[in-house]
């Protein structure tokens, strides 16, 4: 991975991997910073051990376990009462899923509010004793310091550097997954380009969230009430908890300025007010949109698809971007 900095000058390649550290910044990169970021952002980290999660994880499995199980008496009590051997009715229920695959009904979807009902463990006292015996095993474990970490002193000390300078953002670029690191005030500049457009944004007096989740509720009840949607997906539309403000932010286009990027706006809307409603309709909307004569559903499939096109000589291919 190589790095390139903001200054006018040719970019310094560290080695031959096409993959580079751009740096935008006035932070002084150093050896182990780079050796760090070379690892890339998708890399983690060895994690402190924690007890506490080891025995919520192993609580969190039981409870899959023993569901599992509880589904499954249900299902061969379900199938001793139709005369059918457990196996066929497994079979039975997977061909029904392959046919409602086949033909969706588009008013409706398996969308439905997340379930936490745990059983209780002493119906299923295989589950219940394995979940007893390791979170007390857990508990007892004598935990020495990391012994194997895939960071390096250096590394880690790098990692502290760049995790707490303020003055940073480190963001993947838009194309290419080179590694940038620009100055805070840049990348809020670079964000506010998009925000300055008074076509597509507009500034806020307060906090719209209470009446837009008024809103929602007043057209889920018309929905419900007219039979568009069910019950289950009423309650999985609806917010429940207070909604989190969709945040902004924006990968940094260096294939089209290396000092001075645009940036390619991305919404994060995880627990936002319209997150499980845009999941509805992606839901509804799937099976029209792939019947597009139009549809293509990735690179890689484009690619397959032009691989096997004869194109004239008189004939050229074009692309368009859509800003």
């Amino acid at each position: 991975m190589g790095v390139q900095n903001r200054q006018e000058k040719e970019p310094i390649l560290m080695c031959d991997n096409p993959n580079q550290i751009i740096n935008l910044s006035k932070f002084n990169l150093k050896e182990h910073h780079i050796s760090l970021l070379n690892k890339g952002l998708s890399f983690v980290p060895t994690p402190n051990t924690n007890k506490f999660n080891w025995v919520k994880d192993t609580n969190l499995f039981g409870r899959k376990l023993a569901l599992n199980m509880m589904h499954k008496r249900k299902d061969q009590k379900t199938a001793k009462e139709i005369g059918m051997s457990y196996e066929d009715f497994q079979l039975h229920q997977t061909l029904l899923s392959l046919l409602d695959e086949q033909n969706p009904d588009p008013k409706l979807t398996d969308l439905k509010p997340e379930s936490w009902f745990t059983p209780n463990l002493s119906e299923v006292s295989s589950v219940d004793l394995f979940t007893q015996m390791t979170t007390s095993a857990t508990e007892s474990l004598i935990i020495p310091k990391i012994q194997h970490d895939n960071l390096t002193v250096q590394q880690r000390k790098a990692l502290k550097e760049l995790n707490t300078d303020q003055n940073i953002i480190i963001k993947s670029s838009d194309n290419g997954g080179n590694v940038v690191i620009m100055d805070r005030e840049h990348f809020i500049e670079m964000c506010m380009e998009h925000l300055k457009d008074s076509s597509a944004y507009r500034k806020l007096s307060n906090d719209p969230t209470t009446l837009y989740l008024s809103e929602l509720k007043h057209i889920l009840d018309s929905a419900l009430e007219n039979d568009i949607i069910t019950s289950e997906e009423y309650k999985f539309i609806l917010p429940h908890l207070t909604p989190t403000i969709a945040t902004l932010y924006c990968l940094p286009k260096i294939h089209k300025n290396m000092n001075n990027p645009p940036g390619r706006p991305i919404v994060y809307g995880n627990g936002s007010i319209t997150e499980r409603s845009s999941q509805f309709l992606e839901k509804l909307l799937h099976p029209l949109v792939i019947s597009l004569k139009s549809y293509l559903q990735d690179t890689k499939q484009t690619l397959i698809l032009l691989e096997n096109l004869i194109v004239p000589p008189y004939c050229r291919l074009g692309s368009l971007d859509v800003s």
